[in-house]
C-alpha cells in the first residue's frame, strides 16, 4: 500500500536511491523545476517552492512520526523545494543550456557545505521546519550567487 507521506517526503521514492540520496532527490526535481521556470517564470518557481515547502512540512513531520527518524536522508522533498528557488536564474539565462547544471551544482554545494545561514538553520531549527528551511536557504543562496556572477560576467 502506498503511504502518501512516504511518497511525498521521499520525492516519489528518489530518496531511497543510494548513495547520495539528496543528490538523487535534486535530480528527480530538475524536470519539474525546468518546466516551471520555462512555463511560469520566477513567480511560478517561488509559488512552487512555497507549495512544496508546505507539503514538505507535513510529509517530513509524518515521516519522522511513523519511522522515528529525525531528518532522515530519505526525506528529499526539501531538496525539491530548494531546487525550485535555485532554478530562478534559468528564467533569465535560458539561452545558456548549461544554466540547469550550474543551478544544480550550486544548490548541491550550498546544501552540502552548509555555509552561513544554511548551517545555522540546520543546527538550530529542529523538526520538520528545520528539515525544510536549510534547503530553502541553500536554494536562495545559490540563486543569488549565480545571478550576481552572471551579471558580472555578461
Amino acid at each position: 500500500m502506498i503511504k502518501l507521506y512516504d511518497l511525498t517526503a521521499t520525492w516519489f521514492y528518489s530518496g531511497y536511491l543510494r548513495p547520495a540520496s539528496g543528490t538523487w532527490g535534486t535530480l528527480a526535481a530538475l524536470p519539474l523545476c525546468f518546466g516551471v521556470a520555462i512555463i511560469c517564470g520566477i513567480w511560478g518557481l517561488i509559488l512552487g517552492s512555497m507549495i512544496l515547502f508546505c507539503i514538505g512540512l507535513w510529509a517530513s513531520h509524518q515521516y519522522e512520526i511513523k519511522t522515528g527518524e529525525h531528518d532522515s536522508s530519505r526525506v528529499v522533498i526539501d531538496e525539491a523545494a530548494g531546487m525550485m528557488l535555485a532554478s530562478i536564474p534559468i528564467v533569465y539565462y535560458v539561452q545558456y543550456w548549461w544554466m540547469v547544471a550550474i543551478c544544480f551544482g550550486a544548490f548541491r554545494l550550498f546544501d552540502a557545505v552548509k555555509i552561513g545561514p544554511v548551517g545555522w538553520l540546520d543546527n538550530n531549527i529542529h523538526g520538520a521546519l528545520g528539515v525544510m528551511l536549510d534547503d530553502i536557504a541553500a536554494g536562495l543562496m545559490a540563486a543569488v550567487v549565480i545571478m550576481g556572477v552572471m551579471q558580472w560576467i555578461i
